[in-house]
């Protein structure tokens, strides 16, 4: 199937080498901004994983948030980011890195924002393991109290059970907003369980207790009910020819 080359870097090499345009997966800034402000503030130490070609670090930079360190795998997304932006934002950074084997220090940044990579994982093979090596790598480079912040296509019962896992020790929080009606952005994929006209946020702080909660962020109506994590762990599977939930198992690394 097509969606399986997201996972591969060669697949996005060749988008960003012929589209040099700034493209935005799902939202801009100013669609996510009312959510991100509340768990982040200017002067937090922010990584962008998956950066692409968008204009998110650039807009988040004009509203004051200048420590942003952005990565991804696609070596001619990271060349033309740099090159846009070296001059503009000298203290910004931009570094080719896979997101599943981050070479960051353990507490290195204070949030982490994805938008769509952690998508673009599930939509390749062996979905499952590799979306769980990526998120145990994020688990490791948040500080304490840090937030993990994903943007999505995916609804709680097909997202929630890789958050949620034992050695994830961080309070979930989920909010609703609506798709854009006219922009640039772009869904990776659908399935039917995916509720048509909006995106999730998935807020993920890094704490001790863990617990799993459902609000709303306007302009959406308000879902009072929180989520049982089991029920939500039942249902929706993403694309995973293997099935495997054995996380420890040794798989051959997937170039991601």
């Amino acid at each position: 199937m097509a969606h399986c080359q997201f996972g591969k870097a060669e697949f996005w090499d060749e988008r960003y080498m012929h589209r040099k345009e700034p493209f935005d997966w799902y939202q801009r800034w100013s669609g996510i901004k009312d959510v991100v402000t509340q768990y982040v503030k200017p002067g937090n130490r922010i990584l962008n994983v998956g950066c692409g070609n968008s204009k998110l670090p650039e807009e988040m930079y004009e509203d004051g948030y200048s420590l942003i360190t952005n990565i991804d795998f696609s070596t001619y997304a990271i060349e033309d980011m740099h090159h846009r932006y070296a001059h503009q934002f000298a203290d910004m950074q931009f570094i080719k890195m896979n997101a599943l084997k981050m070479s960051f220090e353990d507490a290195s940044f204070d949030a982490i924002i994805d938008k769509g990579t952690l998508d673009s994982i599930l939509c390749g093979d062996r979905s499952s393991i590799m979306a769980h090596r990526m998120l145990s790598q994020v688990y490791r480079v948040l500080t304490a109290g840090g937030v993990y912040i994903v943007i999505s296509y995916g609804p709680p019962e097909n997202r929630l059970k890789y958050f949620n896992k034992p050695q994830f020790k961080w309070e979930v929080y989920c909010y609703k907003i609506a798709k854009p009606i006219l922009s640039n952005t772009f869904t990776l994929a659908m399935d039917q369980a995916d509720e048509p006209g909006v995106h999730y946020i998935y807020v993920c702080q890094r704490s001790n207790p863990r617990a799993i909660k459902n609000v709303t962020a306007s302009p959406i109506p308000s879902a009072k009910d929180d989520l049982d994590p089991d029920e939500a762990s039942e249902s929706g599977e993403e694309h995973d020819e293997e099935g495997s939930e054995d996380y420890e198992e040794e798989e051959e690394d997937m170039d991601i």
